[in-house]
């Protein structure tokens, strides 16, 4: 599905992030509050998402859809008893139609093609599917759901200090980007945040006006400012709510 076809997702907040290394300067070496070799975050395939954004998800038996690709991958998220988060393919195993969210008053998932039912864990409840819905490995934890997903990257993989013509300082930092995936930044002078948005350059001696990035499946390269004594960077997608 093409960035056009997801023409029923709604934007939410950037949600996700990876634990950046400390991005701050002092002359051309990290600054005094950070590690001589600061930690660069593995690549992984966890797409980290804040339940706290999504209401419906507050209660059992609330469900949301919701895709970080213009619709290529969808996430069928159904809130369980206490904590419990099912998280599925929302894909019928039926004919593929995409089914619709769980309805806590029918207890049931229905996919409107051919009338298969399923349970709020993507167990088949009604035929003609006779396979459940494929569950993403997840975890929850501390109020963030990890899922798991299949060829996705997400992380800075490399940061290097650089200085703009003009002698300003500067931390690149790089990362895999995917297509129909929107980037930002985020910026706080503790590792425990507050994390707030933070302005960056695409070329290094670029203005530090964007806000936002898009995806081309690309390895990208974004320049921040490194002029205060202690820095840490998060690197965060911006995920759709579908529907």
């Amino acid at each position: 599905m093409d960035t056009k076809s997801c023409l029923n997702c709604s934007r939410r907040k950037f949600l996700g992030g990876l634990a950046s290394a400390c991005g701050a300067l002092s002359g051309m070496v990290p600054s005094p509050g950070c590690a001589e070799n600061p930690p660069t975050p593995d690549l992984n395939r966890v797409l980290p998402l804040k339940i706290a954004a999504y209401p419906a998800l507050q209660q059992e038996g609330g469900s949301v859809m919701l895709t970080h690709d213009g619709g290529t991958t969808v996430l069928l998220i159904n809130r369980g008893p206490g904590d419990a988060l099912f998280v599925l393919d929302p894909a019928c195993r039926h004919a593929g139609c995409q089914v619709e969210r769980y309805d806590k008053v029918s207890r049931e998932i229905f996919c409107s093609c051919h009338g298969s039912t399923y349970a709020i864990d993507g167990a088949v409840t009604r035929g003609p599917a006779t396979a459940d819905l494929i569950p993403y490995p997840s975890r929850f934890s501390g109020g963030v759901l990890e899922v798991e997903l299949p060829e996705f990257e997400f992380g800075i993989s490399a940061l290097s200090p650089v200085r703009t013509t003009g002698g300003s300082p500067r931390l690149a930092l790089t990362f895999p980007t995917r297509n129909q995936v929107s980037y930002r930044i985020r910026r706080s002078t503790d590792l425990a945040g507050p994390f707030q948005p933070a302005s960056f350059a695409l070329e290094k001696d670029s203005l530090l006006d964007q806000t936002q990035l898009a995806g081309d499946g690309d390895v990208r390269t974004v320049y921040v400012d490194a002029a205060s004594p202690r820095a840490f960077h998060t690197l965060e997608l911006m995920v759709f709510e579908v529907g």
